[in-house]
């Protein structure tokens, strides 16, 4: 019964690692893009960025829903300027 135990208490602690680290990807995803924002005026970085500290799970659920489209925009844009870079340094 002891191994059997062990064996779940495992594969518990692999899935909420799983989820702790997931967590932590969208956390700092949220923080740049918060930079990222240039529409943004810096009262508003510095107030989200104090609920991403003080409420984060709430302030990720809020971020996402409210400004997920433009996030995936800034996302897009900038995965286009790099990749435009790499080109004109590969070509040079």
């Amino acid at each position: 019964m002891d191994i059997l135990g062990s064996f779940w208490n495992f594969i518990s602690f692999l899935f909420w690692s799983f989820v702790f680290v997931a967590y932590l990807i969208v956390l700092f995803s949220v923080a740049a893009d918060i930079f990222r924002d240039h529409k943004l005026s810096g009262w508003l970085k510095a107030l989200w960025l104090v609920f991403l500290i003080f409420v984060p799970f709430l302030t990720v659920l809020i971020y996402v829903i409210a400004r997920g489209n433009g996030m995936a925009e800034r996302q897009a844009q900038s995965a286009m300027q790099n990749r435009e870079a790499t080109d004109n340094y590969i070509r040079t």
